[in-house]
């Protein structure tokens, strides 16, 4: 349940994230054309390129915020 809900968190934090360079909607859509296409190879770029771009931006966040929580207070 904990895990579950680090992950919707860091999901929406994601979803605010001006540094994206493309949207998930856009993403998602590179996703749907190509299985509708039937192109497993587009499909395989999209989806990586989809998980690739969400696990920097995650980390990047939670980098952050590690950084945000040392610093001193006062």
């Amino acid at each position: 349940q904990r895990l579950n809900s680090r992950i919707s968190r860091l999901r929406a934090m994601i979803l605010r994230e001006p540094d994206r360079t493309i949207s998930g909607y856009q993403r998602m859509s590179a996703i749907c054309r190509a299985i509708e296409n039937n192109d497993p190879k587009a499909a395989r770029k999209a989806v990586a390129e989809h998980i690739s771009e969400a696990a920097a931006l995650a980390l990047s966040l939670l980098n952050r915020s590690e950084k945000m929580q040392c610093q001193p207070t006062g």
